[in-house]
This record gives structure tokens, C-alpha cells and sequence, in this order.
């Protein structure tokens, strides 16, 4: 024998003979006998060729095992019909061999070719490919359509990794194809099965596998490292609706979108040319899992989330049907007239919006996601139709103008120093009739924190009281313009719509000085 006994004895022998036998090991016989699922077994093979004989018991598929053995760089194995065992079934240069699709009660006969003697060990396993053939006196009520059709396909094991068929798992082989042994690992090292190689590496230098995404409910965002490739997330809408993902971090380059379980069919994804952080779904089921996967280049730190809105419903119920109505009727018809409720707000930087223009101005709401600036651009596609105006307002005060764009350049509009989440009325006028495009961009302002040094104040001079209610509340961040008619104080009162800091600054013309403001 080349190999020692992975066994030896604890007490051996003190005097060994001096003329030990030339053939001390039994050849095993040319023909062994049957084998079932889920047998083991192990030996010698004086000549590296040996037989073996296995019946699968049921319909399904049969597969041994012999990635345990010792002592062999190279191993065939060819499976052979017991009663026609000219023809080869399956055959394979690795370690494990699968027969799919056996009738029940089929022998197949492994024949095994090492380049060279050593020590087998071998496990079989069976697997079922089809229902059985006497029926169940209590069957389901919900039948499997297609009985005997695999519905997973497992993918293949990376590098010189393969399946093993006791556990499913991929592991490495006792012997690289290379001929080399595979060596045994010690911590802090692990053996690399991830990427196939089966070597020794430190712990901290393997990539753990991807986990499977959980859905997350519209709303709830998340963070993370981006180091290139592709992200995938899933998102659920507790709803009727519609849904709008976004991410930003990073240079996102596409993002398509996919229903779950149904990931070989596109439903939706970013138009090149436009924005490429966005992108909406639109008329959801209740419960419908979108997975949304993004590509991009760069690293950075992404930030993930979802808007949902729900689908516009009716909230005046329909009046009871008379099936037999008077004649006449008591009472005049009266009609139901549906609630007009205002669309969804659109998030900015979404895919552009096309609005048909029939005389009358018309508004869109945008949102922003981050503190910052947003800026809308109108561009008429109907030739002779010309933009006119755009004015801002803000969203929960309607009364409230943010801004109304140049006329020089009435088609752009910018407003600056948005808090987070908010939204704003978009209001278009335009000449002529015809199909307008608008989109929409957003940038964030970072948050810079600057020392206030405390100043010293002026005396305060005596505010003479009148009885003239104060003026509106102006919500921070819109500019107002006053005109002093004397030397009065002017009392302007302001609203801060977050937790902050508020600063007010007063700028005004030549013939105007500012003594003193007091908050």
C-alpha cells in the first residue's frame, strides 16, 4: 500500500516479523453487491478500479459521492445500466456523479478509474422527481399542474468547489484538479469556498455572501456603502396606488424595476438622458413587492427611500339602487358628483411630467426629499405654444408666493432653502393651446453650522402700540418686499415650519437705513 491506515493500532505488536507478507491487503472483489439510497462506504483499491451497484427505490434521481477519498489526484466515474451495461448513462471527472430521472428499482452499476491506488469512501443519495404512484385516500385539494418538474434549479458552485449531495452545500474537494492537495485550514484563517479557490485566507479579507433583501413598507428608507456593482431593494405598498423609489450617494446609472417572483419581466426603468435616481411605478395592487435594482460607478454612501400614494377613491358613497323607481319620481333627480381631490404630489427630479395645455394655467405640485433648492424647466412640444409665466407656491399656504420666474426666462423657476419634504404649487401659464413637458431637479444644501457672535445692542427705542392687528404669518424662507411710509417701526411676523435657527436679513435701497431690528 502507498498510504498508511487512517486507523492504526493503539498496542502494536512488540517483535513484527521480519518477512512480512507481500500482499497485505485483501483485493476487494471485482463485483460488490447492491448498495441502496443513503449508503456509505469506504475501502482500499489495490489497482484504483472498483464497481459498484446501487438501486434507487423510488422515480427520481441517484447520486454518489466520493469527494471523501484519499490518495487519488484523478477520478472517473462512468454509470452503467446493470442490464446493459455497454451503454453509459452519465459519466463525470469530478468527485460526484447524478443519474437523473430513474425509473423505481433501477440498479446502476459506478465504475471508478483513479490514477492510482488509495482509499475510497463514497455516500449515495437519492432524490424524488415525481409524486407517487399510489394515491393518497386523502388527497390535497390544491394538486401540484406539473408533477415531476423541478421548480429550482440550484446554480453551479464556484472554482474548483462542487455540491455536495448529503447536504447541498458547496465544499471543497480532498484533491484539486491540479493534482495538489487542498489544504486544511486553522484559525484566524477559513478555507475561501466563496470564491472557489479553497484556500486559507484571513477572515477578514472574504466577502460575506449577499443576503436576500426584506421588502420594506413605502416610507422607510435605508443607508449603506456603495463600492460599485449593482444594489437591490425590495418595497412594499400597503396599498392601491402608486410608488416612487429614489436613491442618491453615488453616480446611479440605471434602475429598473421588477415585480417579486416575476424578476424576468421589466415593468419599468430610468429613460437615459434623464434623471437616473427616480424612478415611479404606477397602479399597484395592495401588497405588491417591487424590486427595484440599481446600477451605478463610484463608491460613497447611498440613501435609499419610497414614496407611495394612494389611489384616488370616490368618498361619497353611491345612493341605493331603487330597482322599481316611481313614476314620476317624488323627489328630482340629483347627480353624485365624485370629490375632485388633488392629484399626487410628483417628487423632484422624477421622470418628466407631459401636461396639456388648453388655455387655462395649470398647477403641479412637486415635493422635495432633502433640504435644499428646486428648480422646474417648462418646454413647449406643440409649436405655438409659448411659456409665459411660472409662480410658486407653497403647498400648505396657497396664499403664500415663493416666487414667479424672470421674464426674460419665464420658462425656469428656482426656489431656494426648501425644508425637507416640502411641497410646492407649480403654477404654468402659457399662450396658444397645446402639450407642455415639465421637469424637475433638486439640490441639497449642506447643513453648516456658524458661530453667532453675541452683539451689542443698541438701546432699544419705545414701539408706540396701535392698535393695527399684525399682518399675516410669512413662512421662512419667502422673501418679502415693505415699503416704510415713515420713520414707524414695521412689525412683520414669520414662521419656522421645523426645529432650527431663524436669521432675517434686511436689504434695502440708498435712501434707507436700518436702525434696529428686534425679535
Amino acid at each position: 500500500p502507498t498510504l498508511p491506515s487512517r486507523a492504526p493500532s493503539r498496542s502494536p505488536t512488540p517483535t513484527p516479523t521480519n518477512t512480512p507478507t507481500a500482499t497485505p491487503i485483501t483485493p476487494f472483489p471485482t463485483r460488490f453487491g447492491h448498495f441502496v439510497c443513503g449508503d456509505e462506504d469506504s475501502g482500499f483499491l489495490t489497482d484504483g478500479r472498483g464497481e459498484f451497484t446501487v438501486r434507487i427505490a423510488m422515480s427520481g434521481d441517484l447520486s454518489i459521492d466520493f469527494s471523501e477519498s484519499l490518495g487519488f489526484t484523478r477520478l472517473q466515474i462512468d454509470a452503467v445500466d446493470k442490464f446493459n451495461p455497454t451503454v453509459i448513462v452519465a459519466t463525470s471527472t469530478t468527485y460526484h456523479l447524478t443519474v437523473p430521472r430513474l425509473a423505481i428499482n433501477t440498479d446502476i452499476i459506478f465504475k471508478v478509474q483513479a490514477d492510482q491506488p488509495g482509499i475510497y469512501t463514497f455516500t449515495t443519495f437519492c432524490s424524488l422527481s415525481a409524486p407517487t404512484r399510489l394515491p393518497t385516500k386523502i388527497p390535497t385539494m390544491i394538486p401540484t399542474r406539473n408533477p415531476g418538474v423541478t421548480l429550482t434549479t440550484l446554480p453551479n458552485c464556484p472554482g474548483i468547489t462542487y455540491r455536495s449531495v448529503s447536504t447541498g452545500q458547496c465544499v471543497c474537494p480532498q484533491t484539486a484538479p491540479n493534482g495538489h492537495i487542498v489544504p486544511q485550514c486553522a484559525a484566524p484563517y477559513i478555507t475561501d469556498i466563496l470564491a472557489g479557490s479553497c484556500d486559507c485566507v484571513l477572515v477578514s479579507s472574504v466577502t460575506p455572501a449577499p443576503t436576500q433583501p426584506l421588502p420594506a413598507l413605502c416610507g422607510v428608507g435605508k443607508v449603506g456603502d456603495f463600492n460599485g456593482g449593482q444594489l437591490i431593494f425590495e418595497v412594499r405598498i400597503p396599498y392601491d396606488g402608486h410608488m416612487t423609489f429614489f436613491v442618491n450617494g453615488f453616480s446611479v446609472t440605471s434602475i429598473h424595476a421588477y415585480r417579486k417572483y416575476y424578476e424576468h419581466l421589466l415593468i419599468a426603468q430610468t429613460t437615459p438622458g434623464l434623471a437616473q435616481n427616480t424612478l415611479g411605478v404606477n397602479n399597484l395592487p395592495m401588497n405588491t413587492e417591487i424590486v427595484f435594482k440599481v446600477d451605478g460607478i463610484g463608491t460613497g454612501t447611498f440613501h435609499s427611500n419610497s414614496y407611495c400614494q394612494a389611489a384616488v377613491i370616490s368618498t361619497v358613497p353611491t345612493a341605493p339602487i331603487v330597482v322599481h323607481p316611481t313614476h314620476p319620481p317624488t323627489l328630482p333627480p340629483v347627480p353624485t358628483v365624485a370629490p375632485t381631490l388633488p392629484p399626487p404630489a410628483m417628487l423632484c427630479g422624477a421622470n418628466p411630467s407631459t401636461l396639456t395645455y388648453a388655455g387655462q394655467p395649470v398647477s403641479v405640485t412637486v415635493r422635495i426629499t432633502t433640504a435644499g433648492h428646486m428648480t422646474v424647466a417648462v418646454d413647449p412640444i406643440t409649436a405655438g405654444v409659448t411659456v409665459q409665466s411660472i409662480t410658486a407656491y407653497l403647498a400648505t399656504s396657497a396664499n403664500v408666493v415663493l416666487d414667479v420666474s424672470d421674464p426674460t426666462d419665464p420658462g425656469i423657476l428656482s426656489v431656494f432653502n426648501l425644508n425637507l419634504n416640502t411641497e410646492v404649487i407649480f403654477v404654468i401659464t402659457c399662450q396658444g393651446s397645446g402639450t407642455i413637458m415639465m421637469s424637475s431637479a433638486c439640490m441639497n444644501t449642506p447643513v453648516v453650522t456658524v458661530p453667532v457672535p453675541t452683539p451689542t445692542l443698541p438701546p432699544v427705542p419705545p414701539v408706540t402700540q396701535t392698535t393695527q392687528a399684525l399682518p399675516v404669518a410669512k413662512i421662512c424662507g419667502a422673501p418679502t418686499t415693505v415699503t416704510p411710509a415713515s420713520t414707524q417701526p414695521i412689525a412683520i411676523v414669520f414662521r419656522i415650519t421645523s426645529h432650527g435657527d431663524m436669521t432675517i436679513v434686511v436689504n434695502h435701497d440708498a435712501n434707507v437705513a436700518v436702525s434696529v431690528i428686534t425679535a
